[in-house]
């Protein structure tokens, strides 16, 4: 596995439009998904591609909590995992936490593309992130997930997280239970 991760890219972006058309395919969300708009990008398209290079960070500025927007605006640095020439996942760092945040979101998120799932891609993703939080004197770094994501909640304990708590929330209309995770970033090799 030769998977890195890359700020976003051109070269990868056509890639990336395909995972996304995945998730929409599949009915599923993601904050991949969240990040496309199919009347927006188009293969190809340089400035496609720069307008939404652009309006990412915009995005990251707000997310909905128990159904209204939340500000969220906090400096923030977006990887994509590829390998070779196929865009794999994306992952963000939030520089430091919000109260929101802290109650959803925490500092890292990262998605897989679905038809790359039960690869080790997640678990090897978060690992790369961690070092990257690192780097940026984050130690240690809150990761979440829903209760019922286990394939999410094995990645994060897989890279040595420890569960804080379970804090009852809303996401896409449901009552979940948000798994918090403090996780260390000082992670050898």
């Amino acid at each position: 596995m030769n998977a890195i991760l890359i700020p976003p890219s051109r070269k990868y972006f056509d890639s990336y439009l395909e995972a996304c058309k995945e998730y929409e395919e599949s009915n599923e969300h993601s904050f991949l998904h969240d990040l496309y708009e199919f009347g927006h990008l188009k293969r190809g398209d340089e400035i496609s591609f720069n307008a939404w290079k652009n309006s990412v960070i915009h995005q990251y500025y707000f997310d909905i909590v128990d159904g209204e927007y939340r500000k969220m605006s906090v400096p923030s640095t977006i990887f994509w995992l590829v390998d070779e020439n196929e865009y794999l996942g994306i992952g963000i760092i939030r520089h430091h936490l919000t109260k929101a945040l802290e109650e959803y979101g925490g500092h890292i998120g990262y998605a897989i593309r679905r038809t790359k799932w039960n690869q080790g891609y997640g678990r090897l993703q978060l690992k790369l992130l961690l070092k990257e939080a690192h780097k940026l004197k984050i130690n240690p770094a809150l990761v979440t997930c829903s209760e019922d994501n286990i394939a999410s909640s094995k990645i994060i304990e897989l890279n040595g997280g420890k569960l804080w708590d379970k804090l009852p929330t809303h996401s896409e209309g449901k009552k979940i239970l948000l798994c918090r995770y403090w996780v260390p970033t000082n992670i050898k090799s």
